[in-house]
């Protein structure tokens, strides 16, 4: 990625929302051809949430984000078709948040589980999904 095509003023800056044709390459190449082979993983979002693919706009993959377990966080995007947690307890207080992605595989079917926690332990978003993998 070339520092000069970037959208930010700041010269040799490199953000990921500073190239939004890249996205869009990327987005295209992942609805064309890896429809079922992506899932997105993210953790510098500052959020919990969970979407199942029907808000993603290229190829419709699953998409779960957890916030870093030392931050508050904040909302971003949407929607969730799992739903996201809010920044704060219904108290006022913060609380920090972590996720957690189980995959276990038996053979036929891979099985990803997302849940995303506060930190007292509950769990405030969840999403399961079964994969079929293809052979080639």
């Amino acid at each position: 990625m070339n520092p000069a095509r970037t959208r930010d003023p700041t010269l040799g800056n490199d953000k990921w929302s500073d190239y939004p044709d890249e996205h869009q390459e990327l987005g295209d190449y992942i609805a064309a051809r890896a429809v079922g082979q992506v899932i997105s993983i993210h953790g510098d979002t500052h959020m919990l949430a969970a979407d199942n693919g029907s808000n993603n706009r290229w190829g419709g993959f699953p998409t779960y984000g957890a916030a870093p377990l030392a931050n508050t966080t904040d909302y971003r995007n949407g929607p969730w078709s799992e739903g996201s947690w809010p920044i704060r307890e219904s108290s006022g207080t913060f609380e920090c948040q972590y996720g957690l992605l189980d995959i276990s595989d038996d053979g036929t079917t891979i099985t990803i589980t997302y849940t995303g926690h506060g930190t007292s332990g509950t769990a405030r978003v969840a999403h399961s999904m079964k994969v079929t993998p293809r052979t080639h």
